[in-house]
This record gives C-alpha cells, structure tokens and sequence, in this order.
C-alpha cells in the first residue's frame, strides 16, 4: 500500500512518467520561441533587403531611399547568421573529432569564401564607405546656361525643358530654375525639369530623353508642334539630345538662340509664335509666384476665359465675381484653369490653399 523505496535488489527509479511532461514542457516553449524569433529575423531580413535591391532595380523606390535599407536588413541578418555559424563550429567539431581541428576547417573555409568574394566586397567598400562628394554651388557651366536663359527669354511664355535621365544619387538641381533665373521682370516658367523621372501625372505631357509627351520628337509633324507649342504656351525650347536638336533645328517656327552646356551640349531654340496663357478669351501675364497668380486685362469669350494652368482644388479667383472653374483636357490628365468672367476685368488675382 505503501512505497519505503528502493530494497537491496532494486535501483532507485523515481516515477518518470509521471514527471516527464513537467520537464519537458520549458524545453518545448523554448523551441518555439526560438521557432518564433527566427521567423522574425529571417522575414524582417527579406523584407529590408527586399527593398534595398528594389530600390537599386527602380529609380522612383531609389529616390525615396530604400537603398539605405540594407543596413537594418544586415542587422536583422546578424544574429541568423551568428546562430548558423555557431552550428557550422559544432559541426565541424565533430566532424573533425576536435576542437582545434573543428577551428582550423572553419577558418580555411571562410578564408576561401574571402578569396572569392574579394571583387565583390572591394565594389561594396568603394560604394559605401567612399561615397561621391557634395557638390557646392551650379558651377561655371550652370551658371553660363542660367545667364544665357535670364538673356533670352521673358515671363510671357514657357521654356520647354528637355529632362534627362538622373545618375543614382545625383541632385535635380533643375528643379531651382524658376528661381534661378528670376529677375526685375519675374521668374520664368518651365515645362519639365522638376521630375526628370516622371513619376507624377502633372509630367506626362512633358520632354523627357527624345520623348515629348509620349512619343518621339522625330515622330511629331510640324503642326503637332505648333498645336502643342500654342497648348502649353511655349515661347522656348532647351534641347540636349541629338534628336531633340535634329528635329528643332529642322522646324521653321523655331530659331536655334544659343548653345548651352551641361554634362554635354544643347541648344536654346527661340520659337515664331504669339505668347499668351489664354486658350479661350484674352488675359494678359502679369506676375506669379508660389502664392498667387496676377492676370490683367482679362476679356472673356462667351463668358469664359480658359487658361494654359492646372487645376488644383482650393483655387479662387479675386474679385469675387470670377469663379474658377475645372477645364478638362483630352490631352491632359490634369484639367485646366476656367474663370467664368461676367464681363471684362482690368485684374483677376488666383490664390490656392498650401
């Protein structure tokens, strides 16, 4: 009835069936857990070097620096590796029948996989531990190009700018020549040179490498450009690529008026054609900057005057009897600028929320 333990014939057994499940039970939790964190690194890994090498393969997810993620994937992928390496030791340790033997394979091996992969970790250093220098000021060239484009052109019209591709890491410094060439008269307006890589639906009727609005520059006949030209009021034309000049320097309405430089040669074409941002009625460009736009002379057409301008919501229009209103355009999927005008307005002022 009683257990007094173990007599002279027996070995002390305690009930194991009874205790094992309460011994096993912390070992259990512990894989888990182990299964649990190792989930968690290998997935925060993939996910940060995901994105890292997109970045590197897409120019718009490298603009928004995800090449910079490869540092936390590298973390992430630190304490995998640590535990994997671990294990490669113990394994060659029994392997090997020893510790110092276990040490020497594992150190010839890695010292192979160095040898190896020296190229590869020589390219690595150069791109992250030598990065390009900070470039300071626009430089000679820039500042030549900014001068000759103050010279030639007025606030009446656009300058169609001919964007480029951007090297990885490179400044959009184009995106300052609004400002750049601002001067007693006003800041002149250009078509293109604020996303060289077109990622926003404002660009698509821009010129980008060859490709304006779409289609090659070689493509367009001579009345394309001059409805466009008229459409978008373009008063000038800074070309780089050898198409865009072939194809300017062949069109009557436009006069090549200098040569540019940067990172290469161009051309500053001056085009044979009235300047006006008015497409429906009349209204003449007075002033404009971030904050507002100043028309004068504003006579409407049938009780409307349609504008060469995007719309954006939160427009109004001073005095208060202007009312703006969306223009839609099928060749643009930003509608324009319509102001239903009762009569002639000797100024009309449009502001928008920020």
């Amino acid at each position: 009835m009683f257990y007094h333990g173990p007599t002279d014939h027996e070995s002390p057994q305690p009930p194991v069936s009874l205790l094992a499940p309460f011994f096993r039970l912390p070992r259990v939790r512990l894989h888990a857990r182990r299964r649990a964190a190792a989930r968690l690194f290998g997935l925060g890994t993939l996910v940060f070097l995901g994105l890292a090498l997109a970045g590197v393969a897409s120019e718009p997810l490298g603009r928004l620096g995800t090449t910079r993620l490869l540092t936390p994937a590298l973390l992430f992928a630190a304490v995998p590796a640590a535990q994997a390496f671990a294990g490669m030791a113990s394994l060659a340790c029994r392997l090997t029948g020893g510790p110092w033997r276990g040490a020497i394979a594992v150190a010839g091996l890695l010292a192979g996989v160095a040898f190896v992969g020296a190229p590869f970790l020589s390219d690595l250093d150069q791109h992250y531990a030598h990065g390009s220098p900070l470039a300071l000021g626009l430089g000679p060239e820039r500042q030549a190009l900014v001068e000759e484009l103050r010279v030639h052109t007025t606030v009446d019209a656009r300058i169609l700018w001919e964007d480029r591709p951007v090297p990885s890491g490179a400044a959009p410094w184009t995106a300052l020549l609004p400002v750049l060439t601002r001067d007693e008269a006003g800041g002149r307006c250009f078509l293109g040179g604020l996303d060289p890589a077109g990622t926003i639906e404002h660009t698509q009727a821009g010129f980008t490498d060859q490709m304006l609005a779409g289609r090659p520059i070689s493509q367009w006949k001579d009345e394309e450009l001059h409805d466009y030209c008229r459409h978008y009021n373009v008063g000038w034309v800074v070309c780089w690529s050898p198409a865009a000049l072939v194809r300017f320097s062949a069109w009557d309405e436009a006069r090549r008026e200098a040569t540019l430089c940067d990172d290469g040669p161009g051309a500053l074409f001056t085009l044979q054609r009235p300047h006006s941002f008015a497409l429906k009625g009349q209204a003449r460009w007075l002033n404009a900057d971030c904050n507002h736009i100043a028309l004068g002379d504003v006579v409407p057409e049938n009780g409307r005057v349609v504008l060469s301008l995007h719309y954006q919501a939160g427009m109004r229009a001073l005095p208060g009897r202007v009312q703006v209103e969306r223009e839609i355009d099928p060749s643009d999927p930003i509608p324009f600028v319509r102001l239903r005008v009762p009569g002639p307005v000797t100024r009309v002022t449009l502001t928008w929320d920020n």
